[in-house]
């Protein structure tokens, strides 16, 4: 059984969501999973993260941040 927890989560100021990982990640760890969170601060490096397969990419879940600024996020 998997006990990991996989998420992309694209913010375009991850500083601001640390002290939120860092609080998801030990309640997770209470429940016996690991959370492993692969930050993305653009849509090209959250795109390149992204298989082409969502039964490939090993991505149980995708945060997205609800303002990604001015030029979204660098697309």
């Amino acid at each position: 059984m998997r006990l990991d927890f996989n998420v992309l989560w694209l913010d375009d100021l991850p500083a601001y969501v640390a002290a939120q990982r860092v609080a998801i990640s030990r309640r997770m760890a209470d429940e016996g999973f690991e959370f492993r969170a692969t930050q993305c601060d653009t849509l090209a490096r959250f795109r390149d993260h992204i298989g082409s397969d969502v039964f490939t990419d090993e991505i149980d879940l995708v945060l997205v941040d609800w303002d990604l600024g001015a030029d979204g996020g660098g697309q």
